[in-house]
């Protein structure tokens, strides 16, 4: 089934981890024969525009240092050790 193009996700991009919104993509494996039965394989997935990447819901870069490890309440390990 087709998602509701009026649903578009918005959030982060996995790889790039800058704000964006969804494009549907088609990630089925296309056409297929099974016994004789001729089908088409769809499998519709919202992917990032700018990298076709997954969509995160929270920014994946520590808010105080910027690297790409987070751990707790958005920082990274070394920021959370100094809060400490």
């Amino acid at each position: 089934m087709k998602p509701n193009p009026e649903e578009t996700p918005e959030g982060y991009c996995e790889d790039c981890a800058l704000p964006c919104y969804g494009v549907l993509v088609d990630e089925g494996i296309g056409a297929y024969e099974f016994w004789g039965t001729q089908g088409f394989h769809h499998d519709y997935v919202y992917k990032s525009h700018c990298c076709n990447a997954e969509i995160l819901d929270q920014n994946p870069c520590c808010s105080e240092c910027g690297k790409r490890e987070i751990e707790d309440y958005g920082l990274c390990p070394a920021c959370c050790e100094s809060l400490v």
